[in-house]
């Protein structure tokens, strides 16, 4: 963790904005991977811990946030590289080298993807998510983990293990929150993108 907080430190130089993000995603690459990981291994406090100690400085702002929130794959990557490219990178890692199947990987992926995005629109930090397949008809998409996070919620309610660890402050309201104004954007976001193609 203390290495992250090192890693997301922004370096005092001026250039291309792109490229000064773009020195930033080592930490964006080690949260995913970790991430990822902490959740196919429901290791919640761990998961917990990633998406709230590291801290990254707001290069803007020149405030302190979780690191999680602030160095999204759109954000340090830019126009570089799409986020489905970091979602590629760690599939042999995972699939590979961890005996982890596909389907788990895109599962657990999307699941890390979908709490990240929770704790930066919670943070008010608006809403960016990398690599997630949506699920529903026109006029009522969804992210795909939108489900799983309602049924975890629905069978074990304040007691879950991830709001028992600490996730927002362990609210179970803020959670769905979150939740409900993510899925009506990514709804919005999908409609949008179905009209463009």
């Amino acid at each position: 963790m203390r290495d992250l907080d090192q890693l997301g430190t922004p370096v005092p130089v001026s250039g291309t904005t792109g490229l000064l993000h773009l020195a930033r995603s080592p930490v964006t690459m080690a949260i995913y991977a970790a991430g990822v990981a902490a959740l196919a291994a429901e290791r919640w406090s761990t998961l917990v811990r990633l998406l709230t100690e590291p801290q990254a400085e707001n290069r803007y702002t020149g405030k302190t946030q979780a690191a999680a929130v602030l160095l999204s794959p759109g954000s340090v990557f830019g126009h570089f590289t799409p986020p489905e490219r970091l979602h590629d990178q760690l599939n042999p890692v995972f699939t590979r080298y961890l005996a982890l199947s596909p389907t788990a990987y895109v599962d657990s992926w999307e699941r890390f993807e979908y709490l990240r995005a929770i704790a930066q629109l919670d943070a008010d930090e608006g809403l960016e998510w990398g690599f997630m397949r949506k699920a529903g008809t026109v006029s009522a998409y969804r992210p795909g983990p939108s489900g799983w996070i309602q049924q975890e919620l629905d069978r074990e309610g304040d007691a879950h293990p991830l709001l028992a660890a600490g996730f927002l402050n362990g609210s179970a309201e803020r959670l769905n929150r979150a939740r409900r104004s993510i899925d009506e954007e990514f709804d919005r976001w999908s409609v949008q993108a179905r009209w463009r193609s």
